[in-house]
């Protein structure tokens, strides 16, 4: 079965053993969430396995034992994965600590789909403060 399907609720009252076979591969996911998922996901299908009066165990294959996300979820610590997370998501700039927005231009020809996004981009920078942040941004539009 799939980790999502076990993860997601159902309840299966002869599960004892639960495997993940590479946990760790949402972490390499270009999300600041990428963390917070993985935790979620392996404490969540590690609930999974032994209930009622039968005991149960987990298996986490991962390539990155050290992470702190895969860490916590081991040890079921919730409080702590929340102060990592916190304290991660401050130093990077991510929500909850600041607002973020994503805007997508798009059209049938990439040539006019840069034109607007550019227009756009000046438009937002002319009145945004100067604690916003904009990524994904080239200082000069590319020639053409």
């Amino acid at each position: 079965m799939g980790t999502q399907m076990i993860a997601k609720g159902l309840d299966f009252p002869d599960v004892t053993l639960v495997g993940v076979i590479n946990a760790d591969t949402a972490l390499g996911l270009p999300d600041f969430r990428a963390g917070e998922r993985t935790f979620q996901l392996l404490t969540q299908v590690s609930g999974r396995a032994g209930r009622a009066d039968k005991p149960g165990e987990v298996f986490i294959q991962t390539f990155n034992p050290e992470h702190y996300a895969i860490q916590y979820a081991t040890k079921q610590d919730y409080e702590g994965f929340f102060y990592a997370e916190m304290a991660i998501r401050h130093r990077g700039d991510y929500p909850p600590y600041f607002f973020t927005m994503k805007l997508t231009v798009s059209h049938p020809d990439e040539a006019q789909a840069a034109k607007a996004i550019y227009s756009l981009a000046a438009q937002l920078n002319a009145v945004l403060s100067d604690s916003a942040r904009v990524l994904g941004q080239r200082l000069e539009p590319s020639p053409g």
